[in-house]
């Protein structure tokens, strides 16, 4: 058989057929291996089956699709496999699977124990219709999936079945990856004390799969599902990630996953690359299925505006609370369809926690009853309407100090916790009380209380995040304070706990650069502002402005940036001679050189340094070059000049040494 696999194009390829021999597996009989080819690219599956030829393509499509988490697909090509051979029991055993969303925290009982019903009235009917040994044992454990029991024992019951499975024979690779599903299914619903355990074991089941088949959708999607076991493991996890979207670029979810691994590194621009593909990905999705905006992706809206306003491209960010509003304008939402209905709330909330900017949420006050009133069919439902009524509070006590809210939301979720069991829902409910009661202590001039409290429910957020935060990040906000109130070395101390937590959070990066300044760390402020600096490259001018002064007065790194405009640039010949001779200008001033048209230059005269962009424009009737030297840092204009431009070569030679001259002297005179 043969596989067609490329750099740029892997086909997903159905290859049913012989397994090994085996002696606990001698009464297995399997078809004669079929080759199918599929021209959506999401990867490279083998389920050996029973079933008919004519139903293998849908059936093997359904796999692959399965394990990119695109259940909608999974359901109608298992349904399309059925159709071809209802006999074929795996494939409703998989269809139920695909109504349950574990990790995201959504399950569909009913449909799940519809579809079995369709295969029989029972589980031991259903698992008399296996026809092999494996297949019956892949049924087992979904029905013990679909028992009458919790979530956690039923997952754990259908982990420990898959495990099983796959110890039999480690050659097997869809039990492998089935079952470091599983694992990962039982690990969202297990205590803490069993989570370790089973994300290493489906790390190591995983590990498994993607050695043997470096092309299986399953193998690179959950180990890069680990990094949200385990965050501190996600450098580790970069190979898989990167390899991901590769293998199955026709999965939006594919293509978002990656940044489950890029957040918890601070990977900010890879995050943005990655969700801007998907986000394209998902609009490209609905508008061929014709369906309506409440199906777009904003699970990786939200991760994109994320992204951007770390790199402190603001602008972009809340441009993104208007796409989301004009995408569900009119558009009627599914009761469980909680990402969409809370979308531009979490989108105009995050980007007012980040910036700063709470200006939009003057007009109204929340209304709160209001606010639990929303339906929640699901988990994932649920814990939305919780951030939701925490995020309104926020935005009414920051916007228009409106304390009753949130001391109205903090009440009700000490009643909430109340009635739960102590579990993580009922720890995340008493924090987010805790913090708005801090807040509403801090808003009411009572120093001493709000930092109590919000120490108090610092203590419980978790070690470290791959996700974005929801809420407010604890150690962040009690670094804010304790700066404000003059406690330096304290703030210090806080700020790192948030970083530690999220590394690299550029909130936290500027918070803790002004707490080392103010406790007389000069170094260390200087290295935050330039950890800063690197994450605010592609940021609006208005961002890095706001940086300015104080990079400057701390010595961080300074560049000088030499952009090109005008027609007389136009000629490829021109820019080449021009950017050889800024080169030598430079070079011969003692300033470092990047590449032409990027020319990157440190300026440190006397230890002031600062950033700049030289814009180099022509007049192309008089042949005259203007400079114009800019602090990107305050908008003011530092350096001007004029040059007659005559023979090319010597124009270029004397604006060189103009433009180094004008940069040492700017630099000087900071």
């Amino acid at each position: 058989m043969t596989h067609t696999l490329t750099a740029r194009r892997i086909l997903l390829v159905a290859i049913p057929g012989a397994l090994l021999a085996r002696p606990a597996r001698a009464q297995e009989q399997e078809p004669m291996a079929h080759d199918h080819a599929h021209t959506a690219m999401v990867g490279s599956v083998n389920f050996h089956n029973s079933g008919s030829r004519a139903a293998q393509a849908p059936f093997q499509q359904g796999v692959a699709w399965l394990h990119n988490f695109k259940y909608q697909e999974a359901i109608a090509s298992f349904q399309q496999a059925e159709r071809a051979d209802s006999t074929l029991a795996i494939a409703y055993w998989l269809e139920a699977l695909s109504y349950s969303h574990v990790m995201w925290n959504v399950e569909n009982l009913p449909k799940s124990r519809m579809t079995l019903a369709r295969l029989g009235a029972t589980p031991a009917d259903r698992l008399a219709k296996a026809k092999t040994e494996r297949e019956r044992a892949f049924g087992a454990a979904v029905e013990a999936f679909y028992a009458d029991a919790s979530l956690g024992v039923r997952a754990r019951a259908y982990s420990d079945s898959l495990r099983a499975l796959a110890a039999l024979d480690t050659t097997d690779l869809e039990a492998s990856a089935f079952a470091a599903h599983g694992a990962m299914m039982a690990w969202s619903a297990a205590p803490a004390s069993e989570r370790a355990a089973l994300a290493a074991a489906s790390r190591s089941l995983a590990l498994r799969v993607f050695h043997s088949n470096p092309h299986h959708p399953g193998a690179a999607h959950y180990l890069t599902h680990v990094a949200d076991m385990d965050p501190a493991s996600a450098k580790d996890m970069l190979p898989f990630a990167r390899a991901y979207d590769k293998i199955a670029p026709d999965a939006d979810h594919a293509l978002h996953m990656p940044s489950h691994v890029f957040l918890p590194l601070g990977l900010w621009h890879e995050v943005s690359l990655a969700n801007e593909r998907a986000w394209r990905a998902s609009r490209a999705e609905v508008a061929h299925d014709k369906a309506t905006g409440a199906e777009l992706s904003y699970h990786t809206l939200e991760w994109l505006q994320y992204a951007y306003l770390q790199e402190g491209r603001w602008s972009a960010a809340r441009a993104l609370v208007d796409t989301a509003r004009r995408a569900l304008a009119g558009v009627p939402i599914a009761d469980g369809n909680a990402d969409a209905r809370f979308a531009a709330n979490v989108l105009a909330f995050t980007y007012s926690m980040e910036s700063g900017d709470w200006s939009e949420w003057k007009a109204q006050a929340p209304d709160i009853a209001m606010a639990f009133a929303q339906p929640t069919p699901s988990l994932r439902a649920w814990n939305m309407t919780m951030t939701n009524a925490y995020q309104l509070a926020v935005a009414a006590l920051m916007a228009r100090a409106d304390t009753a809210s949130a001391r109205a939301v903090a009440a009700r979720f000490r009643g909430i916790a109340d009635s739960l069991p102590a579990d993580a829902r009922r720890g995340a409910a008493l924090r987010s009380a805790g913090e708005l009661e801090a807040m509403v202590a801090r808003a009411q001039g009572d120093l001493p209380r709000a930092v109590g409290l919000l120490r108090a429910a610092s203590q419980t957020e978790a070690a470290s995040f791959s996700t974005p935060p929801t809420r407010i990040p604890a150690h962040e906000l009690l670094g804010e304070w304790l700066l404000q109130s003059g406690s330096t070395a304290d703030a210090v101390r806080e700020y790192q706990a948030a970083l530690a937590a999220r590394p690299n959070r550029s909130r936290a990066v500027l918070g803790l650069a002004h707490a080392m300044r103010a406790a007389g760390d000069t170094a260390g402020a200087a290295t935050a502002f330039a950890q800063l600096g690197k994450n605010w490259v592609r940021a609006d001018m208005r961002v890095r402005r706001s940086i300015g002064a104080d990079r400057r007065n701390q010595g961080a790194d300074k560049t000088l940036r030499i952009s090109f405009e005008g027609d007389a640039l136009a000629s490829p010949a021109v820019r080449s001679e021009l950017g050889s001779a800024l080169g030598r200008g430079f070079t011969s001033a003692g300033l470092r050189v990047l590449p032409p048209l990027e020319r990157v230059v440190p300026l440190d005269a006397e230890g002031a340094r600062m950033t700049a962009v030289a814009q180099l424009s022509i007049g192309t009737a008089a042949r005259t070059l203007k400079l114009r030297m800019v602090n990107v840092s305050t908008g003011e204009v530092i350096a001007r000049d004029s040059i007659r431009l005559g023979a090319s070569g010597d124009s270029a030679r004397v604006l060189a040494q103009r433009v180094a001259a004008s940069a040492r002297a700017a630099g000087a005179r900071r």
